[in-house]
């Protein structure tokens, strides 16, 4: 759990972010660092998910790091006059961006409020507590710091701490991302106060892309299970994917962090195809989670022992190699957290079966693609011993395939001859 000593400094900003910090001083504008950069500051890296801004994609990158923002003590208009080069992002003329050697710094004035009440008006207390880097001092109103040195996050303004839910519903996601992503655990007034919100806010959380990007990033976070927990404890998760199993929150933190799999294994038990609909989730990656779910639990899916291979021969060509180990993971990690029973039991059993069964295949299939690669054939086979189709030719051409997988520079027609000779001399029926 992140841990903040309640002495901590952030480190100095970026050269290029102090110009713009001491432009504003200059100018008679308080300027304030605040929110999730200045979190990253004083917790480390916040993010160590494998899935960037190219997220719908099989390939995972690193995300960078949070974007830094100034709270500054002015208004909209003398804050574009101080920073002309600035670009307003929003309609309201409440957040600017400017350009800087450093990447873009978001610009946030709040002119007509104290610090004070500004920093209260974010409604959780990560974001609730700003650093003044001219002066290098904190300004936090709601005891932030305190919080964040207990690993806690909770709710700010009024006593019961509902209307941070009902003002801002968008809250619900951004609280469990700040929990996955700086490894927090929620007080209980932050699910008390988000739980006796929800019938009021329920119509304006955010849904399609929005919500989608939040829970890609709790997905793929550092500590998923307490983010998903969260939703799942306010009701929310009840409220838009009806059915799920709450389980899935416990399983998605410990299974590789592949985005596809951790969404299967979240939205297990939910109707998939409205879950998808409900978040506008981009078409190959609900192909993916669908594929998952289809094959779920994986021991059920594939046929008996009794049936031979012909199950895992089936799964073997619809699915990824990748896809397969990631649904015995999945399924291996659901058995464990079962309570022990005879049913439990020989779910693991059959895992098992799965796994000596594929490498078996994966045997058969390497010696078959080394067969097909030797310089004869079994037409030439035949022709050199001078006897029709049979066993014999297959146990032919596997001698050959496994000299030529130990002498590679062996697989030429003439050496191959010689050595077929050879073997046909020591098996002479």
């Amino acid at each position: 759990m992140s841990r903040l000593h309640p002495n901590s400094r952030p480190g100095p900003l970026p050269a290029a972010h102090l110009d713009v910090v001491r432009r504003l001083e200059d100018a008679g504008i308080a300027a304030w660092h605040q929110g999730e950069g200045l979190l990253a500051d004083l917790l480390g890296p916040a993010v160590r998910d494998k899935c960037g801004p190219a997220a719908e994609s099989h390939s995972f990158v690193h995300r960078s790091r949070p974007s830094r923002a100034l709270l500054c003590e002015t208004d909209a208009q003398t804050l574009a006059s101080a920073l002309p080069r600035a670009v307003v992002t929003s309609e309201s003329r409440r957040r600017f961006s400017l350009g800087t050697a450093a990447g873009p710094i978001d610009l946030l004035p709040f002119g007509g409020r104290s610090i004070g009440a500004a920093l209260e008006g974010f409604g959780l207390s990560a974001l609730a507590f700003a650093w003044r880097p001219i002066r290098e001092e904190f300004c936090d109103p709601a005891g932030a710091i305190d919080l964040l040195a207990r690993g806690l996050l909770d709710v700010v303004g009024d006593g019961s701490g509902t209307e941070a839910f009902r003002i801002a519903p968008r809250r619900y996601w951004i609280a469990a991302r700040l929990l996955t992503e700086f490894d927090l655990e929620p007080a209980s007034r932050l699910v008390e106060a988000a739980s006796i919100a929800l019938p009021i806010a329920r119509k304006q959380i955010p849904e399609g892309a929005p919500a989608r990007r939040e829970l890609q990033r709790i997905l793929v976070g550092q500590n998923p299970t307490v983010g998903l927990r969260f939703l799942h404890q306010t009701g929310l998760c009840k409220a838009l994917f009806p059915g799920m199993d709450p389980a899935g929150a416990e399983i998605v933190g410990r299974i590789d962090a592949h985005p596809s799999l951790r969404w299967a294994a979240w939205l297990e038990g939910t109707s998939t195809q409205r879950a998808l609909r409900r978040l506008r989730m981009p078409q190959r990656r609900a192909r993916e989670i669908e594929r998952l779910l289809r094959h779920h639990p994986i021991d059920r899916t594939t046929a008996a022992p009794a049936a031979g291979d012909t199950g895992i021969r089936r799964l073997r060509q619809r699915l990824h190699p990748e896809e397969i180990e990631n649904l015995l993971e999945w399924r291996s990690v659901q058995l464990e957290l079962l309570e022990a029973s005879p049913e439990t039991r020989s779910g693991q059993a059959r895992l098992a079966e799965i796994r000596t069964q594929l490498e078996a295949l994966a045997t058969e299939k390497s010696r078959s693609d080394r067969i097909k690669g030797l310089a004869i054939n079994g037409a030439s086979v035949m022709e050199l011993l001078g006897r029709g189709p049979g066993r014999h030719i297959g146990q032919a051409l596997a001698h050959l395939a496994g000299v030529v997988a130990a002498t590679p520079e062996a697989n030429e027609v003439g050496r191959l001859e010689v050595e077929l000779k050879h073997w046909a001399d020591l098996h002479p029926e």
